[in-house]
C-alpha cells in the first residue's frame, strides 16, 4: 500500500509540475494573454477592463512577480495581500470580477484539490473577487459570453489553462442553482 501511495504521490508531484511549468509558460506571454482577455470582456460588454478602471495597474497590489511575494513565509501572507476592499468589489462590474478572479495570483491552486469542487469552495473562501462574483445575478450568464467569445476566437491551445478555469467557475454556477433548490 505504501509503494502505491508512493506512486500516486510522485504522479500528483508531475502533475503539479506540469501545471506550474504551463502556468510559466503563460506568464512569459503574459502581455499578450493580457490584451486578448481584454479585448475579449471589451467585446463582450464594451466595459472597461480590470487594469483600465484601476490605472493601468492590477487590481492586486503584490504578486508572484514581485520581489516582495518572495518574502512571504505562509500562504496566510499571500492571502492579506490578495484582499480587494469590499468598497472596491461593489464598485466592480461582473467583468471586472471575472477578470479580478483570472488574475488572482493563487488561482492555480484550484487544481491542486481532490476535485473542481472542492477547489471553488477554497477559492470562495480565499478570493474576496470570487465570493462577490458568486453574488452577481449575472455572472452566469457572463461567463457564458466570455466562454463563447474565446472558444470561438482561440482555434490554439494559447489560452487553454485560462479557458478551462473559466469552465471550472462557471461550473460554480450549476453547483450553486442546485444546492439552492
Amino acid at each position: 500500500m505504501k509503494k502505491y501511495f508512493k506512486i500516486f504521490l510522485m504522479v500528483l508531484m508531475v502533475v503539479v509540475m506540469i501545471v506550474l511549468v504551463t502556468q510559466l509558460i503563460l506568464e512569459n506571454n503574459k502581455d499578450s494573454m493580457a490584451n486578448h482577455s481584454e479585448a475579449i470582456i471589451a467585446e463582450n460588454e464594451k466595459a472597461p477592463s480590470i487594469r483600465d478602471e484601476f490605472s493601468g495597474r492590477s487590481i492586486y497590489p503584490i504578486t508572484p512577480d514581485d520581489k516582495k511575494w518572495e518574502e512571504f513565509t505562509s500562504k496566510k501572507e499571500m492571502l492579506d495581500a490578495c484582499r480587494i476592499s469590499q468598497d472596491i468589489l461593489d464598485e466592480m462590474t461582473t467583468d471586472e470580477l471575472i477578470k479580478a478572479v483570472l488574475d488572482f495570483p493563487l488561482i492555480i491552486n484550484l487544481y491542486l484539490y481532490n476535485s473542481y469542487e472542492d477547489g471553488l469552495e477554497a477559492l470562495e473562501e480565499e478570493s474576496d473577487a470570487f465570493k462577490e462574483l458568486l453574488k452577481r445575478s449575472d455572472a452566469n450568464e457572463k461567463l457564458s459570453n466570455i466562454l463563447k467569445i474565446k472558444k470561438t476566437k482561440s482555434n490554439t491551445n494559447e489560452n487553454s489553462l485560462e479557458l478551462e478555469t473559466l469552465k471550472i467557475l462557471q461550473s460554480k454556477f450549476s453547483w450553486f442553482k442546485w444546492e439552492k433548490n
